[in-house]
């Protein structure tokens, strides 16, 4: 498979500001730094409270205030080799010129994208008209209905509004609406939490077969880890607001290396084992006050004297495999 780097995150930390009179701010993302390929799977997995969310939001370009991005940078690389720093554009030039053709992004609940009050066909012709004048109506639904077709969407859905479909069709219809201009790059962030299991694999099905067909990028993010065995090549392990481990699926889930990552895979419950499962013991870390040294070390089995003492460093292995632990890197 002949990949290149089409997305780029360097060095990316970020805060939520609670309160800047009294200087209180959560700091969500700490020095991030990952590469995404094109014509991959790759999965953002971690507990709720991670920093998945808030990193797609920074890698969409959809850092506003309260979040703010204290450092790092974020480059799309386009078609023609041209690098565009995503940190530093407009909010009108991300609409006009990157969202939707470049990068969509798939957000957790159908209904904050759907007007309630507009039928389906009539949100997919404004979005064409915001990005191309020129295109009329029938020609716009009728390149509609072959997405559709494309997705195994029923036509009969375009005549609807959002509150006359099911949960699962809103979403598909969402999923629709962020394929829509082929884009390079589909953010899904946690597509199928607000679905039935049957609906889920349905979705998940969807958008496994468009990436196989089209050769974009998908970025699935899920807390689910079942979602990211079924789906990624290539899975990022995040742990309050630090990437903690990065490696290929088998790797991740044949060989996981950092503590957490090992607690994360342990939780899964295999089919035909009867043994009770635990989760991971421990609450995540204040953000407000994270611990010192290590984030993990409070939760971790494995805890040394250092990990308490000193962040560790991140540590590149064989095979493009990458662990954050003082257990790969002692002093």
């Amino acid at each position: 498979m002949n990949t290149h780097i089409v997305l780029s995150a360097i060095n990316i930390s970020a805060d939520y500001i609670l309160d800047s009179k009294r200087g209180l701010y959560l700091n969500a993302i700490d020095n991030v730094s990952i590469d995404f390929r094109s014509d991959e799977v790759i999965g953002i997995a971690g507990e709720s409270g991670s920093g998945k969310s808030t990193l797609v939001k920074i890698l969409y370009g959809a850092a506003f205030p309260p979040l703010i991005i204290r450092k790092g940078k974020v480059y799309l690389f386009t078609k023609d080799n041209s690098k565009i720093d995503i940190t530093s554009i407009t909010r009108e030039e991300l609409r006009k010129n990157i969202w939707w053709k470049h990068i969509s992004y798939i957000p957790q609940n159908a209904m904050n994208v759907l007007n309630p009050v507009k039928k389906v066909k009539d949100q997919f012709i404004e979005v064409f008209k915001y990005h191309d004048e020129r295109i009329d109506a029938k020609e716009t639904i009728t390149k509609i209905k072959e997405l559709f077709m494309r997705l195994g969407l029923p036509i009969e859905a375009l005549n609807a509004y959002p509150h006359q479909l099911s949960g699962g069709m809103r979403q598909r219809v969402v999923i629709a609406l962020s394929l829509l201009f082929n884009p390079r790059i589909v953010i899904a962030d946690e597509p199928t939490t607000a679905v039935d299991v049957v609906t889920q694999l349905g979705i998940l099905n969807l958008l496994k077969d468009w990436q196989r067909n089209s050769k974009t990028t998908l970025i699935m993010v899920s807390h689910d880890m079942s979602v990211h065995a079924y789906m990624d090549d290539r899975i990022v392990v995040m742990y309050a607001g630090n990437v903690v481990e990065v490696g290929s699926k088998n790797d991740i889930f044949e060989n996981p290396m950092h503590p957490y990552t090992k607690l994360l895979i342990a939780s899964l419950i295999k089919k035909g084992e009867k043994k009770l499962k635990t989760g991971i013991a421990g609450e995540p870390p204040n953000l407000l006050n994270p611990p010192p040294g290590c984030r993990f070390h409070p939760r971790c089995p494995f805890a040394m004297d250092i990990c308490r003492r000193e962040a560790p460093p991140i540590v590149e292995l064989s095979d493009g495999k990458v662990v954050r632990c003082w257990l790969y890197a002692r002093k």
